[in-house]
């Protein structure tokens, strides 16, 4: 009692100051909770409160749930809210494994497909952490991912050189990191043709990254194409 008390003047304060913190930053080691919901659809709310097991869904009820969300035919926002809704029971019930893995790396591709980049970089963000601890998932693919949005989003060079001295030689032997490391041969040299070539040949969602979010770059190479088309 006396830690869901803690918990609960931590959230009400922090609702008091203004500031906004997602579920997944609150440190949660001190609460351990088992959710007993039974309800698949379940909309997604900031936790005000130390949250009541009765409105959290086990893990069993949020693989049916995944499930749900992955054949539904509703647009980005409903499986947004969703999968956050999601994101959110399983962090309260401290649950790290690869179903939690599969959870992120689902948001992170509705993501990037429907171009929301903060959202994307929230899942790619836990996805690092919970790869590092060891758990598998499709982490070339989303190495990768990784380094395309430093490369053309952030352009932070900084991070581009941590996360590609950060791989592995397995890495750099996957199809999808060789792409991005092409492309990244492509934008240091300017070869717009070369940028365009891989663009079309993107194995699974790197052109979403490479088309979508801060527009400069491809927007140039657009121009350039354009211009020695016409000429």
């Amino acid at each position: 009692m006396r830690t869901r008390r803690a918990v609960s003047s931590f959230l009400t304060r922090n609702s008091e100051e203004g500031t906004s913190l997602a579920v997944e930053d609150i440190d949660w080691d001190a609460l351990t909770i088992k959710g007993t919901c039974q309800e698949i659809e379940k909309q997604y709310l900031r936790l005000t409160s130390a949250p009541d097991p009765s409105t959290v869904r086990p893990e069993e009820v949020l693989e049916k749930a995944l499930v749900m969300i992955e054949t539904s035919q509703r647009n980005y926002l409903y499986k947004c809210d969703q999968l956050k809704s999601i994101r959110q029971d399983l962090t309260v019930q401290r649950i790290q494994n690869e179903f939690t893995v599969k959870v992120y790396e689902t948001h992170a591709r509705l993501a990037m497909q429907a171009g929301d980049l903060p959202e994307f970089n929230q899942c790619q963000s836990q996805l690092k952490r919970l790869y590092a601890e060891g758990i598998r998932g499709c982490n070339f693919e989303f190495s990768a991912y990784n380094l395309l949005c430093v490369m053309l989003h952030s352009n932070n060079k900084r991070d581009l050189l941590s996360s590609m001295a950060s791989l592995s030689k397995e890495a750099k032997q996957d199809v999808a990191v060789k792409h991005a490391l092409a492309v990244h041969a492509a934008v240091l040299s300017g070869n717009y043709v070369l940028f365009f070539k891989l663009y079309k040949q993107a194995p699974n969602l790197n052109s979403c990254l490479m088309g979508k979010g801060r527009p400069t770059l491809f927007c140039q190479f657009k121009m350039y194409f354009v211009i020695e088309r016409r000429f």
